[in-house]
């Protein structure tokens, strides 16, 4: 085993594994109590999910992504190459936080990136690079 597979399995050890329950939660913004606020009563050791005014974030690592922009993100590049409704295009953005391959894909970006916030198409394209597309059905035309 090599340093990259040791940190990727004592990452993956260290998260919750009880995906089939992880929810969204929502949380309401005041005036006391802001995005940042929020974030830090969070344990950045725990895949956690959290709608905040009506939008859906995935924080860890003390980071986040934004769970709507990133479905938006999939959309958009999947129907562009002519794969809509295909893949991890099919499953709606309360699920995608759910999937453990999902989050053995996406979880390397929440430790390699510098900001907080994690740019939801550079996610989208992470997923969209590993579907599995070998198979002798066409996609459609591009227009």
């Amino acid at each position: 085993m090599n340093l990259v597979e040791y940190v990727q399995n004592l990452a993956s050890k260290s998260t919750n594994d009880q995906l089939e329950n992880l929810a969204f939660k929502k949380v309401k913004l005041t005036e006391s109590v802001g995005f940042i606020e929020i974030m830090k009563t969070i344990n950045p050791q725990k895949w956690t999910a959290r709608i905040i005014q009506e939008e859906k974030y995935l924080f860890f690592n003390n980071k986040f992504l934004n769970v709507s922009k990133f479905k938006q993100e999939i959309d958009k590049i999947y129907s562009e190459n002519g794969y809509s409704n295909f893949g991890f295009a099919k499953i709606p953005a309360e699920d995608l936080v759910r999937y453990k391959k999902i989050k053995d894909l996406i979880m390397p970006t929440f430790y390699d990136v510098m900001t907080d916030e994690i740019d939801p198409s550079i996610v989208a394209k992470i997923l969209y690079d590993n579907e599995y597309k070998e198979f002798d059905w066409q996609p459609e035309e591009v227009q």
